[in-house]
């Protein structure tokens, strides 16, 4: 790193010991608002700064100005995400320090090509009473040039230093740390888009928001938490989708093939994981409650805990990995500076100029249409066939969930609510029916399989207790299969939100 700095580096580096205090209320108003507000001093100055959290990986809204004295100054607060909360005088009156950094800063600026970009190397620690948490921290921007340039420099460190791409900010880990929520699992936020945005914003904004949530859950899987694992996964899920839902705007950048084949590896990665979790929390641990426990309930629990633990360690090698953290890179790079974005091809080009309203209307309109279709011989549909139903249907539910800024208004919001619980009682069913089948394939492989047969009484014991949760599943196939037709028609039949 040091060689690539002194090759291309600027001027002087410029280190500086920049310590910043965060405010809020006792209910963390401003947390809950997605806004952080901090008085950082930086040498002898103090700059006052309101952020508000969009949701993406790739941008933040920031109010910046410089204060005397070094306290807050609600004054100069007008126009900041910050006036429409302190609205309230009680918030503003409420506000207290809740947690401090301290970083040592190294500031330098290289050259790359015909781009300038600042480097910026943070060492320190977040501290909140007694707590603290460490940083180590490069931060690179964009002075001038091409976007494309800043990944090129982060490839570049990536090379020389075991790092990965940071979803949470130092204010973010600053409330884990006072809250003690430091391995938290992280959830979709909403997505705000305006309505004048063009296609190939919208896809940015989305699958950024989506990539945020993926990259913010690696704590959470490198603790082995099965809910990390599982929102990771939504985050995967969701962010393939907006590369699915926006195809049209990248179907000339040999690129995109790549990148979806990289996404689904990590998805594979965590899928055992999530599919052994799920049959241990929801089939095998229940044999054992009540008074009268499942004959065998006990050891098949042993059987599958030990392979649920093997999956865990799993996925964690797996976002540990080299390759998953290249991944992500990558798709970050290719979402805000890939070739797609400067395709020669003109129905390329249409697409991503398309105002998102119009494109998204073309699309909703569509993909409900192909998936309504499908209620005509859903009665003779076969595991995979319903399989194929039930992946439509959650690309359409999150499709709904992306744009529901977009078509505001009492009348939209309530029909889209009600597409909304269709979709989601639709892909639930057909769901719990593949869980099931998974199920099955699960019993044969870990409890029924000839070495475990061969132990004698305990592994009739075990597949006794097997057969009990694949008896209770199999008499919930009827009703599911029912709640499904009947979402299906709902899908099928429903009003469009969308419409003009």
């Amino acid at each position: 790193m040091c060689a690539l700095i002194r090759k291309n580096q600027i001027g002087v580096k410029q280190d500086v010991d920049v310590v910043s205090v965060y405010y809020d209320t006792p209910t963390r108003a401003l947390r809950r608002n997605g806004i952080s507000f901090r008085l950082r001093r930086y040498g002898q100055n103090y700059l006052q700064t309101v952020k508000a959290d969009t949701g993406s990986l790739a941008r933040r809204k920031e109010w910046e100005c410089e204060v005397p004295g070094g306290k807050p100054n609600f004054k100069v607060l007008s126009g900041t995400a910050l006036q429409p909360v302190f609205k309230k005088k009680k918030i503003r009156q409420q506000l207290r320090p809740v947690f401090e950094t301290h970083v040592r800063r190294g500031v330098i600026v290289l050259a790359w090509g015909q781009s300038k970009i600042e480097v910026s190397l943070d060492r320190g620690q977040i501290k909140c009473g007694h707590s603290r948490t460490s940083i180590s921290e490069v931060e690179l921007e964009l002075k001038e040039g091409d976007p494309a340039a800043l990944f090129a420099v982060a490839h570049e460190i990536a090379k020389i230093a075991r790092l990965r791409l940071a979803a949470l900010s130092k204010a973010e880990a600053g409330y884990r740390l006072a809250d003690g929520e430091r391995q938290r699992s992280v959830i979709s936020t909403p997505i705000v888009l305006s309505r004048k945005a063009t296609s190939s914003e919208a896809f940015r904004e989305v699958a950024n928001s989506c990539l945020r949530q993926v990259v913010a859950n690696e704590n959470s899987v490198d603790a082995g938490q099965p809910e990390g694992v599982h929102q990771m996964r939504i985050g995967l899920r969701r962010l393939r989708t907006a590369v699915a839902f926006f195809s049209k705007l990248t179907q000339a950048d040999p690129d995109v093939e790549r990148i979806k084949h990289n996404l689904k590896w990590i998805t594979g990665q965590l899928a055992p994981a999530r599919d052994i979790d799920v049959y241990f929390r929801k089939s095998v641990e229940p044999l054992e409650r009540g008074r009268h426990p499942v004959a065998g309930s006990h050891a098949l629990k042993q059987t599958i805990e030990r392979r649920r633990k093997a999956t865990f360690l799993q996925a964690r090698e797996a976002i540990r990995s080299k390759r998953y953290r290249n991944i992500i890179l990558d798709v970050a790079e290719w979402l805000n500076a890939g070739a797609w974005l400067t395709a020669d091809s003109v129905e390329a080009r249409g697409y991503q100029q398309c105002p998102v309203v119009d494109f998204v209307r073309y699309e909703l309109r569509r993909r409900r249409k192909k998936l309504a279709k499908k209620k005509r011989n859903f009665e003779k549909a076969d595991a995979a066939k319903r399989h194929k139903i039930r992946i439509s249907a959650k690309k359409l539910r999150y499709a709904n969930e992306f744009f529901a800024s977009i078509f505001p208004g009492r009348k939209a919001k309530k029909q889209r609510r009600r597409f909304a619980k269709s979709l989601k009682q639709l892909q639930s069913s057909l769901g719990d029916l593949n869980d099931f089948a998974l199920h099955d394939r699960l019993a044969d492989r870990l409890t029924l399989a000839r070495q475990t047969r061969a132990r004698g009484r305990r592994g009739r014991r075990r597949a006794f207790a097997a057969g009990t949760i694949a008896g209770k599943e199999h008499a919930q196939v009827r009703p599911l299969l029912k709640t499904a037709r009947r979402a299906l028609g709902d899908i099928a039949d429903g009003k469009q939100y969308w419409r003009k």
